[in-house]
Parts: structure tokens; C-alpha cells; sequence
């Protein structure tokens, strides 16, 4: 589900959407890594694939994920405050 979602973000991005918009995409992305992580964490078998690099790349994308809703969001405050 995050994939889908991700794909459903670069989609938004590369069409121009409304930074307000990708916001709430990439925060939504962001809560799918993270329950995908969270879920990975609690399988031992899951955690241990590919010597705990899958579990490190779901983490990252959720705190990716957070980090570019914060941007699209402080984007949209920093051109409106220079309107």
C-alpha cells in the first residue's frame, strides 16, 4: 500500500499538483512506511531479510516522507509570506 501510494505522490508531483495537496499525500506516505516498518519490526523472520537493510529502507521512507510534508507545507507559507 505505501508503494501505491508513493507512486500516487510522484504522480501529483511531477503533474504540478498544489503544495497543500502534496502535503497531505506525503504525509499519508509517510503513515503507510511507517506502519509497513512497524509490522516488519514485530516479524523476526521479516526483520531479519536481507541482513535488516529492508526494514533500515522502509524506515527511511517514512521519515523521508514526513520531512517533505513539513517542506511542501513551509513552501506554501514562505511564498504566500513573500506575496
Amino acid at each position: 500500500m505505501a508503494q501505491a501510494q508513493y507512486l500516487f505522490f510522484k504522480k501529483a508531483s511531477d503533474a504540478g499538483m498544489n503544495p497543500t495537496v502534496l502535503a497531505k499525500v506525503a504525509s499519508q506516505v509517510s503513515i503507510y512506511f511507517e506502519k509497513a516498518f512497524e509490522a516488519n519490526q514485530v516479524n523476526p523472520t521479516l526483520r531479519a531479510f536481507d541482513n535488516r537493510r529492508f526494514a533500515n529502507v522502509l524506515g527511511y521512507h517514512s521519515r523521508y516522507f514526513y520531512a517533505m510534508a513539513y517542506w511542501q507545507l513551509g513552501s506554501t507559507q514562505f511564498n504566500d509570506a513573500g506575496s
